[in-house]
């Protein structure tokens, strides 16, 4: 189509980055395909339909009404021009789009001068998870991976499930002598090797993972560390899975970390049901412990970014799982509360709907229970300061700054309310909550702190328990 062709103010089509590749996906939920975009350069895919496949793989358009009656002519789809706005704005946030002009380019500048920020922010935003990329294995697992990939039979599979079985056995037998066991963790010796055993466990975990991508043909391109309210964890890069089509595949790669750990406890406990006591039976022990507390009670939890969520997240075909839920979540509480009538951020199944909603308020209520108790027993345990400050940022992180966020939208949508019996409860119980938070007579009733005579006379004053905070 010659540029002559173009249509009086038709807006121009910038230019698609040209190393980004597509691939085919796995369908989704009503079936319909999808496809995979890569970014290449920062290893991050992203889930397209089919409207929107349509619409960039005819990209080459001249302007944005050439592209709208091609994908209207060769297709069965019907899109309008803002859907090609839309497809625009996508691309340039997750920086897809050529740098080739100089609106692109100045449109860079800004953005990158926007997230610009100081050091007490980057630390605010980072201190609950960040990575440290340290090592990049793909090609020591390509080289390696011949000699595990009998491990991945079925033979050795139920050899394991066998022994699992056999420890289990032998340890219901020897129960007592098991659990008195644990005593010895909470010396300063056990801890010590408690720790070093959990390190050791946390590599076969990430190669569990690693090796596993490789079987299906991923390239796993970094392995590291990743601190968690500063406490380090390590991680494997298996991003590539989102190539793969096959939901088992993508369900067995989040798995493998778990199953790699389950299979060292497994082998575990059926050597210390033969060995004699001694430091080869306690490190049997610490190996099928270590294993079971953190691998079952936290790895697959999927209220964090953790192999659960994964998990989840494949076997319910939902990528971006925690963002679309809590987008839902607040799109229900909204409508329960105020009735504004807002269709929901997408069409989804009913029963789907409300469970993605209970997950979300799930989450919220974990998270914030997890980070406030790490930040208990750092004051408890630890340095004051540094507990009293980690207290208050997750209070104002999880708590203050959704409920202030949501109160502002609240606001910001006033004109859209109307009275009627659910907003007129729905105020009534918040104005019940801060007369409760302000009335003088609670405030009154409160115990007065014992004086120092008072406390010296009479040395079991009572102190005002402090108040539990409520959960996200």
């Amino acid at each position: 189509m010659a540029s002559a062709a173009r249509a009086p103010g038709a807006a121009v089509l910038p230019p698609l980055r040209e190393e980004i590749g597509i691939s085919r996906g796995p369908a989704a939920l009503d079936g319909s395909p999808t496809w995979t975009l890569h970014d290449p350069a920062v290893n991050r895919f992203y889930r397209l339909g089919w409207p929107e496949f349509e619409i960039i793989s005819r990209w080459d358009s001249q302007d944005a009404d050439a592209l709208v009656a091609r994908v209207n002519a060769e297709t069965t789809l019907r899109v309008e021009p803002d859907d090609i706005e839309q497809m625009v704005r996508f691309l340039r946030s997750y920086d897809l789009l050529r740098a080739g002009t100089p609106q692109m380019t100045a449109y860079l500048v800004g953005k990158a001068q926007r997230m610009r920020q100081s050091v007490g922010k980057w630390l605010l935003h980072n201190y609950l998870f960040m990575r440290i990329p340290l090592v990049r294995p793909d090609r020591f697992l390509t080289a390696t991976y011949p000699y595990v990939a009998g491990l991945f039979s079925r033979t050795v599979a139920l050899a394991i499930l066998l022994t699992g079985l056999i420890g289990l056995y032998l340890v219901a037998r020897q129960w007592d002598v098991f659990l008195d066991t644990f005593v010895d963790m909470f010396t300063l010796e056990g801890a010590v090797w408690f720790a070093l055993t959990l390190g050791c466990l946390k590599v076969v975990h990430e190669l569990g993972h690693a090796y596993t991508a490789k079987r299906f043909g991923c390239r796993v391109p970094t392995m590291g560390l990743a601190l968690l309210v500063m406490v380090p964890v390590l991680y494997t890069d298996v991003n590539d899975s989102w190539k793969l089509t096959a939901r088992h595949q993508r369900l067995a790669i989040g798995i493998a970390g778990v199953t790699a750990e389950l299979c060292c406890a497994a082998i575990a406990m059926c050597a210390w049901g033969f060995l004699p006591a001694g430091p080869a039976r306690s490190a049997a022990f610490l190996v099928a412990t270590s294993t079971w507390i953190t691998t079952v009670l936290i790895n697959l939890s999927p209220f964090m970014r953790y192999d659960g969520y994964f998990v989840l997240s494949d076997w319910l075909e939902t990528p971006n799982l925690h963002a679309r839920a809590f987008a839902l979540a607040r799109w229900w509480m909204r409508e329960k509360l105020l009735g504004l009538g807002d269709p929901p951020p997408e069409e989804l199944p009913p029963a789907r709907l409300h469970l993605l909603v209970g997950f979300a308020y799930l989450t919220w209520i974990y998270r914030f229970t997890l980070f406030l108790g790490i930040a208990v027993l750092i004051y408890h345990f630890a340095i004051k300061a540094l507990g009293v400050a980690m207290m208050a940022v997750e209070i104002g992180y999880f708590l203050a700054r959704p409920i202030l966020a949501e109160l502002w939208t609240w606001w910001g949508r006033r004109a859209d309310m109307r009275w009627s019996p659910r907003t007129i409860l729905t105020l009534t119980g918040a104005l019940a909550i801060l007369g409760w938070c302000w009335c003088p007579g609670v405030r009154a009733s409160r115990p007065r702190r014992c004086s120092r005579a008072a406390a010296t006379s009479a040395p079991s004053c009572p102190r005002s328990a402090p108040a539990s905070p409520p959960s996200r």
